[in-house]
């Protein structure tokens, strides 16, 4: 079963009854939209409709959006299997099974439930005790092997019920031995999912596990009449190190947004709901650099093939690269939609409600934009697919582009115009011609659509619909022409020699003082190099699909075979190399080892290739 549409009214955020999302194919969600936007309301409308399947008590009337007061609050929605489940205050559409079981197995995590692992209240060892999330959260739904398999949740909430009825000696004796049995399975489901977060956290860091170290005792008194539950606090271990309680005094917001993800991940994972399952993430990964985002991702992928994933966030950019993550691999067959959240009001009645639109590529907003006659806003879509294009392809064909301190100083003229000196060196005559073309087009309407200042007047709003959707047409063109472009296309003068240009920008760069250049042309030196060299050696290292920089540098320059003197006289060098050194800590003998070290590693004798590309003679760089 999977959610192929929702319908939400006057409930929450949600003015109005407009809001209706289809998903005719059962397809995976990513949400974006600004704060205010509604991605909570959309979030929380979901959540509050699967809970009301198992909780009587949940009213739909308590989330009545109050800007609407007289409008009835009602979510509708479909499935492969449901033609419409329908809540409203005189119906229960989700009072079913399936929608039970939904419930019980459903991933819904943000970042509050994150907080509660790291950014709670704790004792005065300054350790959290983490019962209450582990019972409600993590291992709610997971059963004991008893009879009658209750989840741990459940059998919980029963002893507490059982303890306030009027027991005889024998009653009393079984509730103890049923508040026992209880302890023993949850403190060993406990260790279990303890060790299989660990399993997963080793994907961000390999040198941190997780333990959970239980205190105490579930318990059953009669004098005074009182069920105690054990406290749980989670130990962070390190290899050759000491163990850690407080370690949300410990490990920055990044380590401990991984530790809560894995441990919310490995409940979702071993949780035996056998039945739909849903993962609804709603900014989970705000504390995250992009690159352990990623592996966010990938473990999702991963685990839950077979879930519906709705993701929401209000971070365009990873917005736009989830859009191009989401395409790679398999999802169990199931594809991907994404949409925008917008406030939107109603003419008529002044409500302000939330909308939403499909979120293509930035053409196919242009395109979006021009159907609605909004030529202003097609333009800059058409601008930004335009930049897009530039940057994708710069990067990918190795594009030399001069270099700016504040990369928003770069305009398309500092890409085109090197592009054009590339094209001179193409070897088909044909395609010289096509690209020729396409340059003096995008040229022309560069003047008029793809600048910024070409909308100001309100006269020419009619007249410039035609020349968008020319825009739009000729930036497709040369998007789909530089797909076919290899480096292989290109004579030989048209690759200059990239390491060796980096190196000497860099020696000019530190004469001039400029740190910040020269740290990006070392940076990018470094980058070639070790790329290049580990490919022209047949390097053999483990597979991944993408290596990084640091992977890359670590093989091409192992440490582990250096002695003593040569990991000496390396080190200092690692900052330079990697151009994050301090510019007060700048050696300039430093920077000269580096750059002979590269030379001499992969180039062998090159000082031509130096003295060619530079634009003054630089100092000679001992043999």
């Amino acid at each position: 079963m999977r959610i192929t549409g929702v319908e939400i009214a006057n409930y929450r955020g949600f003015a109005g009854d407009s809001f209706r999302l289809p998903l005719e194919h059962g397809e995976n969600l990513l949400v974006y939209g600004e704060n205010g936007a509604g991605k909570s309301s959309f979030y929380n409308s979901l959540k509050d409709f699967l809970h009301a399947a198992t909780n009587k008590n949940v009213n739909i009337e308590q989330r009545r959006n109050r800007d609407n007061p007289n409008g009835a609050p009602a979510i509708r929605i479909t499935t492969t299997t449901v033609s419409t489940a329908e809540w409203t205050q005189a119906a229960r559409g989700q009072d079913a099974n399936d929608w039970r079981t939904l419930d019980d197995g459903k991933g819904f995590l943000d970042y509050r439930q994150l907080l509660r692992f790291y950014n709670a209240a704790h004792d005065s060892g300054r350790r959290i005790d983490l019962f209450r999330l582990l019972l409600e959260g993590m291992l709610a739904h997971h059963r004991m092997e008893v009879p009658g398999t209750p989840t741990f949740l459940s059998e919980w909430r029963a002893i507490k019920r059982k303890k306030d009825y009027h027991l005889f000696e024998n009653e009393r004796q079984e509730l103890k031995q049923r508040v026992a049995r209880f302890d023993a399975a949850f403190k060993a489901a406990a260790g279990q999912l303890a060790t299989r977060a660990s399993a997963l956290l080793n994907y961000f860091d390999p040198n941190i596990g997780i333990a959970f170290i239980p205190e105490g005792n579930a318990d059953f008194t009669w004098y005074p009449k009182y069920v105690s539950s054990p406290e749980f606090f989670a130990e962070v271990t390190r290899p050759g190190q000491a163990s850690v309680t407080d370690y949300h005094e410990v490990f920055n917001e990044a380590r401990l947004s991984a530790m809560a993800i894995c441990l919310f991940f490995a409940a979702l994972e071993t949780c035996p709901i056998a039945g739909p399952r849903l993962m609804v993430l709603d900014d989970v990964l705000i504390g995250l650099d992009m690159g352990n985002r990623r592996k966010v991702i990938n473990l999702v992928q991963q685990l839950f093939p077979n879930w519906q994933i709705i993701i929401l966030t209000y971070h365009k950019a990873w917005f736009e690269i989830l859009k191009a993550r989401v395409r790679v691999g398999a999802w169990d067959g199931h594809t991907w939609r994404s949409v925008i959240l917008r406030p939107e009001t109603h003419l008529e009645s002044g409500l302000v409600a939330i909308a939403h639109e499909n979120s293509g590529t930035a053409l196919e907003a242009a395109v979006l934009c021009l159907e609605r006659r909004d030529h202003k806003a097609a333009a800059v879509y058409a601008r930004t697919a335009f930049e897009v294009v530039l940057h994708k392809h710069a990067d990918r064909l190795h594009l030399f582009v001069q270099f700016k301190n504040d990369r928003l100083k770069l305009d398309t003229d500092d890409f085109l115009n090197p592009f054009e000196k590339r094209f001179d060196h193409l070897v088909d005559p044909e395609k010289k011609a096509q690209a020729k073309g396409l340059v003096a087009e995008l040229r022309f309407i560069r003047r008029t659509v793809l600048n910024a200042f070409a909308h100001a007047d309100e006269i020419s709003e009619d007249e410039i619909a035609g020349e968008v959707d020319h825009a739009i047409a000729v930036v497709r063109q040369f998007e789909s022409f530089l797909d076919t472009l290899e480096r292989e296309d290109f004579t030989a003068t048209a690759l200059p020699v990239a390491v060796p240009y980096w190196l000497v920008q860099a020696r000019q760069q530190a004469a001039d003082g400029n740190h910040a250049a020269v740290k990006h042309s070392m940076r990018q030196a470094t980058e070639l190099f070790v790329a290049e060299y580990a490919e022209s050696i047949g390097l053999q290292i483990p597979f991944r699909r993408s290596h990084s920089f640091t992977e890359l540098f670590q093989a091409v320059f192992p440490e582990d075979v250096m002695d003593v003197t040569e990991k000496r006289a390396f080190r200092p060098l690692i900052p330079y190399f990697y151009g994050n050194y301090a510019p007060d800590d700048f050696v300039p003998a430093r920077l000269d080892e580096a750059i002979r070290l590269i030379l001499h590693t992969g180039y062998g004798r090159m000082m031509h290739a130096l003295d060619k590309h530079g634009q003054k003679a630089p100092t000679p760089i001992p043999p």
